[in-house]
């Protein structure tokens, strides 16, 4: 498991002068991860964290399909033409890159940017999971496993003889590729939680 500590990483800041983003991995179909600050032109999957600093539309990806999921507290309120959606804190919404989305911030002002920790995947390359977890739970097979740990400790259990176990805390991100059915991901702690990604070839 490849471990990353999520608030090292550098920021940029958005073209609208918005918010920030901080890329945490990205990477194409059965390749390796892909260095560097890629658009979604060059990979197939990008996962990162974005801090929303103030009201305004978010960016369309067509054919791509979204997961996001708000850390921290307050809310954001999507909306546009066709529908939208009611972000609130560690509830993940899914969402397709098409739609014209307008993001207002609850409360307008708050003390510190609203967070969210996003998943972008190109529809026809990879199917896309994103939950928050509180309990342990043995892992099927996939393409790649992504942790990110909200609160407590967590330790990741490979499937393979003799690999080692991993703990992860708060602001902790861990990567797997090729994951092995098998593994254990379990917290450490009763009010541990954690956002979970798994991305699996289609079929």
């Amino acid at each position: 498991m490849q471990i990353i500590s999520v608030d090292a990483l550098p920021a940029q800041l958005w073209r609208n002068g918005a918010g920030l983003t901080r890329l945490i991995a990205s990477g194409a179909a059965g390749q390796q991860l892909i260095p560097g600050q890629p658009h979604l032109d060059e990979a197939d999957w990008r996962i990162s964290l974005a801090d929303i600093q103030s009201d305004g539309p978010f960016s369309t990806f067509p054919g791509v399909d979204r997961h996001a999921v708000l850390l921290g507290r307050g809310a954001v309120r999507l909306s546009g033409p066709i529908g939208g959606a009611h972000a609130l804190p560690l509830t993940p919404i899914a969402f397709p890159g098409e739609a014209e989305l307008h993001a207002t911030r609850e409360p307008a002002s708050p003390a510190a940017p609203h967070q969210f920790l996003n998943l972008m995947v190109k529809r026809k390359s990879m199917r896309s999971e994103m939950r928050v977890i509180g309990s342990a739970e043995v892992q099927d097979a996939a393409a790649l496993l992504f942790v990110l740990v909200v609160a407590g400790e967590w330790m990741f259990r490979p499937a393979e003889d003799g690999a080692g176990d991993c703990r992860l805390r708060a602001r902790q991100a861990g990567i797997v590729r090729a994951l092995a059915a098998g593994a254990v991901l379990a917290p450490l702690q009763a009010d541990a939680k954690a956002v979970l990604i798994r991305l699996s070839n289609p079929d």
